[in-house]
């Protein structure tokens, strides 16, 4: 991933206090692909259940996107965040 690419590096100044690049540097190829597989298999369920007629624009396919990862996506790394944060206590 590219400097810039996510919005946290977007909104960050210095490359040396978040980077997707230093951050993904550890994770093993193997991973990688991993999620790679399941997000895609996540975008193939939440895409058979877009209606047709939110796909039709750029700005669309973008506030369904953002709509449906929110609502179906996020909820779940959140627990997963929450129990990392738990185990750092």
């Amino acid at each position: 991933m590219l400097w810039g690419a996510c919005h946290l590096c977007r909104e960050s100044d210095n490359r040396e206090e978040y980077s997707c690049n230093t951050i993904n540097a550890a994770m093993t190829p193997e991973k990688a692909e991993a999620i790679k597989v399941q997000a895609e298999a996540i975008a193939a369920l939440l895409y058979e259940e877009a209606a047709p007629e939110q796909l039709t624009t750029l700005a669309g396919i973008e506030k369904t996107v953002r709509d449906s990862v929110i609502e179906q996506v996020t909820p779940h790394m959140g627990v997963f965040l929450s129990a990392q944060r738990q185990e750092q206590s």
